[in-house]
């Protein structure tokens, strides 16, 4: 189960990566061409949220599963002085929460009632920073695809 749920996580990530980058481009457009913030600017915010949230899920699955974070666990404060292990216990799912959380409440914020430019500078710095938190955070030492 654990090797399918990260070759999951794993394949994901590039989801959360697509849907990032149209969301940026569907902001982008809508602020230099002063378009009205419509359904396809809808639906290009809640396919990244969306994306986040799974891949929120899936990360909380492979955390709970994890021979790894077992590992980790049962190596107390030792674990912490290791900078590959405090990554993988401490610093990756901490920062892709808050990547979630910030995807989450940008995207409210983008929903409310505003000017349509307003919707969408919301839209681009929450779908920026998101993304930024989540490119920093990617490990990518591991393969970019994984191997069922």
């Amino acid at each position: 189960m654990y090797p399918i749920l990260l070759g999951v996580h794993n394949v994901t990530r590039w989801l959360v990566i697509v849907a990032a980058v149209f969301a940026l481009a569907r902001a982008r457009r809508g602020v230099s061409l002063r378009t009205a913030f419509g359904p396809l600017d809808r639906r290009a915010l809640a396919a990244f949220v969306g994306s986040i949230h799974l891949q929120l899920v899936l990360g909380l699955a492979l955390y709970l599963t994890s021979p790894a974070i077992a590992q980790a666990r049962a190596m107390g404060k030792a674990a912490m002085q290791d900078r590959a292990t405090r990554f993988l216990l401490v610093e990756h799912p901490f920062t892709m929460l808050l990547a979630a959380i910030v995807a989450t409440v940008g995207s409210v914020m983008a929903k409310q009632e505003a000017p349509d430019a307003t919707r969408f500078r919301r839209m681009a710095i929450a779908v920026a920073l998101t993304l930024g938190l989540v490119l920093a955070m990617i490990p990518w030492g591991r393969p970019l695809l994984p191997s069922f």
